[in-house]
């Protein structure tokens, strides 16, 4: 039995055909066999356009219980969740043909007929979204006292979207999806929308019976009701309490059985009349333009479209779907040139196609989730107007938003997916009882598009007049590269202008925004556009976003999330979620090659938008955390959170036990943003200047997708283990400073000098953020560093074989040393980005001519003044440099005051170019990717002095 409600029944009365593999002695007849005798509950669907019928249920069956899309069953408890059979329809519906294959080319094939015509109310019924078709007068269809108006049907959605579900099988339920119209006498402070009250809530058990021939339709069970659920024969209801058991109401049918109009006479004289439409009475058929989008005006509307006839559609690219999401509301324009012959008979409608539960568009061509609207405006007078609609899921029947009333298409997640449009069609539906009549008449569309954008840049086609520096629209930034608009309609993807940039051999290039854009943690931000290389191979195009204090100073970024660029317009994408603490945020449009490759791309109509905060609920804390000691470092394990998806862990460690979030903010990072699936972070361990045991607690944070932070899960037991003893930063500058490139002073200082090579350095980690070296010979940099209390001091001796100071390209396309390093005691997370105040973040290099800043200070001293000097002697080359504490200063930063075992951040970095453009960047911290001048994250540490 095939209910309407989509439930399904095996009813099997006493006995049924069994066989042996269900336990019987013998095949024969016998009393039903669990669980194929319809004690489980099932549903079943039917997909007419691939032509199956699916049934869930564990025992659910048509044909035979044996057989099954795995093979033919030899045990009942064997008996799967779901079956699909091949399905085809015959005789006026009246036949089914059921095709199974059970196992390799095993065919069962059943027969069926419909045993009797289901139930003339059969179905489900909603009450018409229409003026009067609720009304209360002295007699029946009498609204003299009240009727619901036209502008009720849209303040009232949430009860004309009321289900009314008759059974075939004579069960009745009330469905009322999460709201409904309630009055006072339900018990809420006041008429108006809310969650339904029981007992008219459909919570009870109820059934239905019509009876033709008194013209009656009777409801049994408690709560039960059609129309208003106060009004029962006895009179309306003051009390839910007071529900009746039973209520029978007059029902006359027309419209071909799809319009059920009710009367019942609530005490003397009191007469309600409800108007209820069969809710599937308006089923479309679509036909699509051609590739021309031409179609053949000439339709007969006759009983073969139904009552619905799609006239237009407007589909992506095959296997493509359309994203939506960057707007909230669609519009359109309508002339009514000639309103329609008959009033009140025929309307228009726009559907939408939501392909954002279909795993494989390019592979499918159903309707997806088919959302419909309602637009009554056919009959009006001439002149133009305007609709304009929000692009949500309403389930409104005036035209104010989409309604998913289930008569088409395909099941879903229940919800608009703006990001998946695979289509939009104009409908037009005629009402009638199949009396072959018709309507004419002509009206002209104009003007459709998308409105209520959420672009919150102010100049995204670059379009506009837009000065560097002018707090609007873009700013560029280069080292030796290309950023600007051109004018040119011929290249530019949409209107006159688009961005070019790029650049010709080892530089970079920047394009961001200069709007203050505010944004707040846990927002979900996207950047967009669209990109095409213009010469080169593709590489070296990138978006960025990052995320900021009010202040300025990132706090999270996204780093340069690199797009594989072709010679088409293509749209890119990114997305980040705002972490703790943003106030602003910013969008960047990158160019970088450090090979020596030129490139050049396009960008036009970028889209930057926030997509809300998506989750606000944290994961639960980490498990299985433990730490294994290894020679000179820990090895970090934890279990993955269950139920997690595409979520991160930081790791941390502490002298003292971590117990919550507050002990977090003094703990050391590990790890940061380590992947699921990895479950394993390494902490190598360091001292100041000697081997010494530590000892040290672990804990690990899960945070997911939306930059939700769980508490931490610690290990149970301290581990202790060997630090390796690295150098610091000296307390006691040698003796006899003086910067004119002979370092004999320092070699005799006794200082620890820094060593970065190839295959080993100071921390035993060598890494090269960039590029490759040969040997120690090709680059080994030796690194001395002091301070007192009035001077902080540095000597190098780089070792290069070939020494090229050419800096056309940038100061970093030569031979030369960066220093990053921060001068303030840091424990706890480090930095993100740049920090100035009380603990400020230094970027300098040194050239030949002289040290410099990298934080925008200019020129720090200059070869030969008596603070910096600098010798090439090709090969390697040597520098020396002293600067004032007080120097050094930039904006609000404090002084540094030197306290023997204050840890600072430091980061020395040796650039190698042999000739051909920048090929090594070697550096201190294994962490460094070439992202030290983005992220403090990855900048090593040392100490003052020589304890800790």
């Amino acid at each position: 039995m095939f209910n309407a409600d989509g439930s399904f029944n095996n009813v099997l009365q006493d006995t049924t055909w069994l066989e042996t593999w269900q336990g019987v002695a013998a095949d024969g007849c016998g009393t039903p066999v669990a669980p194929h005798d319809g004690s489980n509950a099932a549903t079943w669907e039917f997909d007419s356009g691939a032509g199956t019928v699916t049934l869930d249920g564990v025992g659910a069956y048509l044909g035979l219980p044996k057989a099954w899309n795995g093979g033919e069953l030899s045990d009942p408890a064997d008996a799967p969740d779901s079956i699909i059979y091949n399905i085809t329809l015959s005789d006026n519906n009246n036949t089914m043909t059921l095709v199974i294959e059970c196992g390799t080319g095993v065919f069962w094939t059943f027969k069926l007929v419909a045993d009797e015509e289901a139930p003339v109310l059969s179905g489900t019924w909603k009450m018409a979204p229409e003026a009067g078709a609720l009304m209360v007068g002295p007699a029946a269809n009498d609204g003299s006292w009240w009727s619901n108006s036209e502008d009720d049907v849209v303040t009232r959605a949430c009860y004309f979207d009321d289900e009314y579900v008759f059974s075939a099988d004579g069960s009745f339920q009330n469905v009322l999806q999460d709201t409904t119209w309630l009055e006072t006498w339900q018990g809420v402070a006041a008429d108006g929308c809310g969650t339904p009250v029981a007992p008219h809530d459909g919570s009870n058990a109820a059934t239905w019976e019509y009876n033709a021939g008194t013209g009656t339709v009777t409801l049994t069970g408690v709560g039960a009701y059609l129309g208003l659920p106060k009004a029962w024969n006895g009179g309306e209801l003051s009390d839910p309490a007071d529900a009746p058991e039973s209520i029978t109401y007059n029902a006359t049918l027309s419209d071909n059985n799809t319009t059920m109009t009710l009367v019942i006479e609530c005490g003397t004289g009191v007469f309600w009349t409800f108007k209820l439409v069969a809710d599937d009475s308006q089923q479309a058929i679509a036909y699509e333009w051609d590739n021309e989008n031409v179609w053949d005006t000439a339709f007969d509307w006759d009983a073969t479209f139904d009552n619905g006839t799609a006239l237009f559609s407007m589909l992506p690219d095959e296997g493509a779907v359309w994203d939506w999401s960057g707007y909230d509301s669609i519009s359109f324009s309508y002339y009514n040139s000639i309103p329609q012959s008959l009033a009140d008979r025929i309307h228009l409608r726009l559907n939408l196609s939501d392909y954002g539960d279909v795993a494989d568009p390019a592979n499918y061509d159903g309707l997806g989730e088919y959302y419909y609207s309602f637009h009554y405006i056919l009959d009006n007078a001439s002149g133009w107007n305007t609709i304009t609609m929000p692009l949500e899921r309403t389930d409104d029947w005036a035209g104010v938003g989409f309604n998913l009333t289930g008569w088409a298409g395909d099941p879903g997640n229940g919800d608009l997916d703006k990001h998946a449009i695979a289509g939009f069609h104009l409908e037009f539906s005629i009402s009638g009882g199949g009396d072959g009549d018709y309507s004419e008449g002509t009206i002209i569309l104009d003007d459709f598009k998308l409105t209520g954008t959420k672009n919150v840049l102010t100049n995204p086609g670059f379009e506009l007049a837009d000065e560097q520096d002018d707090g609007f629209g873009w700013g560029a930034a280069m080292g030796g590269g290309h950023a600007e608009v051109v004018t040119d309609a011929s290249v530019a993807y949409n209107g006159d202008n688009y961005l070019s940039i790029g650049v010709d051999d080892a530089n970079w290039a920047v394009f961001y925004t200069e709007d203050s854009i505010p944004a707040q943690f846990g927002e979900t931000w996207r950047f967009s556009g669209y990109g095409v290389d213009l010469a080169g191979d593709g590489g070296g195009a990138a978006f960025k976003l990052e995320a900021k204090d009010a202040g300025g100073t990132v706090l999270g970024t996204t780093g340069d999330v690199a797009l594989a660029m072709t010679n088409d317009w293509e749209n890119h994408s990114i997305e980040f979620v705002m972490p703790e603490g943003t106030v602003q945020m910013a969008a960047v449009i990158v160019a970088s090659r450090w090979d020596g490759v030129a490139c050049d791309f396009a960008f036009d109509d970028m889209f930057l938008m926030s997509m809300g905060v998506l989750d606000v609920i944290p994961p639960v804390a980490v498990t299985g955390v433990s730490a294994t000691p290894y020679s000179y470092y820990n090895l970090v394990t934890w279990t993955d959170n269950d139920g997690e998806e595409g979520e991160t862990y930081n790791v941390y460690a502490s002298t003292e036990p971590i117990t919550d979030s507050l002990s977090l903010s003094t703990a050391d990072v590990v790890g940061t943003n380590v992947l699921e699936g990895t479950q394993a972070a390494v902490h190598y361990l360091h001292n100041p200047l000697e081997d010494a045991d530590v000892t040290y607690y672990y804990a690990v944070v899960c945070k997911d997708g939306s930059n939700n932070v769980g508490e931490p899960g610690s290990s149970d037991d301290p581990i202790t283990n060997t630090a390796k003893g690295v150098p610091t930063i000296s307390f006691t500058p040698p003796a006899a400073f003086a910067a004119d490139g002979d370092l004999s002073e320092w070699y005799d200082s006794g200082i620890v000098p820094f060593e970065l090579g190839a295959t080993d350095n100071s921390y035993g980690t060598p890494h090269l953020g960039f590029g490759a070296v040969d040997d120690d010979n090709d680059l080994y940099g030796t690194i001395f560093t002091a301070v007192d209390d009035d001077y902080f001091y540095l000597a190098a001796e780089i070792m290069d074989n070939v020494v090229n100071n050419d800096d056309s390209g940038g100061w970093w396309t030569a031979d030369v040393v960066q220093l990053c390093f921060g001068f303030y005691d840091q424990r706890g997370p480090k930095h993100v980005g740049m920090q100035r105040g009380a603990e400020p973040d230094y970027k300098m290099y040194f050239t030949p001519a002289g040290a410099n800043s990298d934080n925008g200070a200019g020129v720090l001293a200059e070869h030969g003044d008596g603070n910096y000097f600098h010798e090439v002697y090709d090969p390697d080359y040597v520098f020396e440099f002293r600067m004032s504490l007080d120097s050094i200063l930039i904006d609000d930063d404090v002084r540094l005051i030197p306290t023997a075992g204050m840890r600072t951040p430091f980061e020395p970095m040796v650039y190698d170019n042999d000739g051909d453009g920048l090929e090594a960047i070697m550096v201190l911290s294994h962490t460094n990717d070439d992202n030290a001048h983005q992220t403090c994250e990855v900048w090593s540490n040392t100490w003052i002095g020589g304890s800790s």
